[in-house]
């Protein structure tokens, strides 16, 4: 959101991230005004040049200082030169051997960088993700080249969430293969990123437990799956990048950060014991901001002393994860009066993303210690508190994967429309999986989620004995299922890599080649009708009339016909003979 995006931290400072070679040739540009920037590459490195006191053709040193370069001033500030001042400030990066440079754009009466943002600029500089930039680049490559089409039609057919109002089509499809040009067009492996996985929700109601289960095995393997896929027909592959924002959020949706760093050891562990791809990688906020050593080694304590995060739930907090959360907030944050100017607008989008997430925050708290003995009213309050914020440090972490990943395909778990730059994936494949809310056969529908399209993290995976679908479920539909002895079951542990989950079997169950169920006549008779093939009986808590279904429990919930009941009325009268027709 565009609009909601406004603030003075260093990510609204950063122009455009560039790198290039010892000579000042641009191997890759990003950000606000690359497009300007990249068009005047030529006269902006004429002023880089005299501002070091460098001829044409000599190799142009490091800049390592911030410099105020006015030819920076006239591509970036045309309109407003008087207030601003645009300079950069570059660095080697040792893992792609380029030179890394950060365009800033100042108030004009800055005469040197802030030491938060110096360190963070130097953050930026040896974490952003240009390893698979090249000078090599395959002229031949285009969007209509047979193996991009390929690359993009695997995305399509095998990750690819689809919405009502999908803008794919429309749009969507040809910023999605204009990044697979680039990658390909330098036989570089094709990077993407996928802000996920952060933690299991805190609700028991949701979950059966704290570590990764048969959905994220299943998650996990299809992600897979799709790397593989790509590897069979584009030799460097593909790349997924699972950028874990468990921190972010932890201290607001109620679950301890030790818990979400626990997760995120078994989540791996889980993906080492079901393959042997490494085309499947994981990154926290403490790999991103201090995974480098000279980075971590010149973070003071004191450069964030200043930053007071919001914290509605106020629970004990890890001193890492809370350094990080800090790091990312003075980083990337937006202002938190414009956010609340947003939500009061009743024409504004951003409030009808608030309410939706005070609704689920409000249903993913209901269980927790925080909230017991609380009002209704007062969870409400807390709920929106906690909304709010978690939309601020959302548009935050959005930022910082726009810094840090910037040619990556950016992959998400909403339900993005997908006109790019954001595409949303499905993490459970319909093949295998329905996510249902009840395990009544009627209704057995898919749930109606507005901010995610249904995750692991905030379900149980259940298998009925069978059906030959998993299903994605609420825990407490399972073991309302349990009490009421509809089904019998229990809870199979993990093991060998192996998430754990529910299986199940039906108190009635379908037998032989069809469907065995119990029909009850107007006078008390009880036969078995055997169907042709099996069937959905509809249930009812009626005595019912001859010809009519009468089924105990649920059966087959994927078929989605009804009997004819002509058919069963046949039946009926051929099994209790022609004085129960009449009857």
């Amino acid at each position: 959101m565009e609009a909601l995006n406004k603030g003075t931290s260093v990510y609204h400072k950063v122009r455009a991230l560039y790198s290039r070679s010892a000579h000042g040739d641009l191997l890759h540009i990003s950000g606000k005004d690359a497009d300007q920037i990249e068009n005047s590459w030529p006269q902006v490195l004429e002023g880089l040049r005299y501002r070091c006191g460098q001829d044409d053709g000599a190799s142009l040193s490091v800049v390592s200082e911030w410099e105020n370069i006015p030819s920076l001033q006239a591509v970036v500030n045309q309109d407003d030169q008087d207030r601003y001042q645009t300079g950069l400030l570059e660095s080697y990066q040792k893992s792609s051997q380029q030179i890394v440079g950060v365009i800033l754009e100042l108030p004009e009466s800055t005469t040197s960088l802030s030491p938060f943002t110096k360190w963070f600029v130097s953050l930026i500089q040896n974490q952003t993700r240009l390893d698979s930039v090249t000078t090599t680049i395959k002229s031949d490559i285009t969007v209509n080249s047979k193996v991009v089409l390929d690359i993009v039609h695997l995305f399509d057919s095998m990750l690819r969430n689809i919405v009502p109002g999908d803008e794919w089509e429309a749009k969507g499809r040809a910023v999605f293969t204009k990044q697979v040009v680039w990658f390909v067009a330098r036989n570089a492996t094709i990077e993407a990123c996928l802000p996920a996985f952060p933690c299991k929700s805190s609700n028991l109601e949701k979950v059966n437990g704290l570590e990764p289960d048969k959905g994220e095995e299943l998650s996990l393997k299809r992600l897979d799956l799709f790397t593989k896929s790509v590897a069979e027909i584009y030799q460097p592959g593909a790349k997924v990048w699972i950028v874990s924002d468990g921190h972010v959020f932890s201290d607001c949706i109620g679950v301890e950060d030790h818990i979400v760093d626990n997760y995120g050891e078994s989540l791996m562990q889980m993906h080492g014991s079901i393959s042997f791809q490494k085309d499947v990688g994981f990154l926290s906020l403490r790999d991103i901001f201090f995974g480098d050593k000279e980075v971590e080694g010149s973070f003071q304590h004191g450069l964030i002393e200043d930053i007071k995060l919001t914290r509605p739930l106020n629970l004990p907090v890890g001193e890492m994860a809370e350094t990080c959360r800090k790091v990312l907030m003075a980083g990337c944050q937006i202002e938190a009066d414009a956010l609340r100017a947003w939500i009061s607008d009743p024409t504004s989008s951003v409030l009808a993303l608030y309410r939706g997430f005070s609704k689920f925050m409000l249903e993913d708290l209901a269980t927790h210690k925080v909230t017991a003995g609380m009002s209704k009213k007062k969870c409400k309050k807390l709920a929106a508190e906690v909304a709010l914020e978690m939309i601020s440090r959302n548009q935050a972490y959005s930022n910082m994967i726009e810094l840090l990943f910037p040619r990556h395909i950016r992959l998400s778990i909403h339900a993005h429309k997908n006109g790019g730059p954001k595409f949303g994936i499905a993490l459970l494949s319909n093949e295998e999986c329905q996510t249902v809310e009840s395990l009544d056969l009627q209704d057995m529908q898919k749930t109606a989620d507005l901010l995610h399209i249904p995750t692991p993290w905030h379900n149980t995976a259940c298998q009925i004995e069978g059906d030959r679908k998993l299903y994605i479920v609420k825990s407490n539909v399972i073991r309302e299922a349990l009490k009421s002895k509809k089904c019998t079951g229990q809870w199979i542990p993990a093991s060998n890599g192996h998430g754990g989950y529910y299986s199940l079997k039906r108190i009635v169950q379908a037998t032989g080649p069809g469907l065995r169920a119990k029909v009850e006549a107007k006078q008390g008779k009880t036969v078995t009708i055997l169907a042709s093939k099996p069937q959905v009986v509809v249930k009812t808590h009626r005595r019912p009339a001859l010809g009519e279904i009468h089924a105990w429990n649920n059966v087959y919930p994927h078929h989605r016909h009804a009997p004819e009941i002509g058919v069963l009325e046949n039946k009926m009268a051929n099994l209790l003979g022609p004085r129960a027709a009449k009857a």
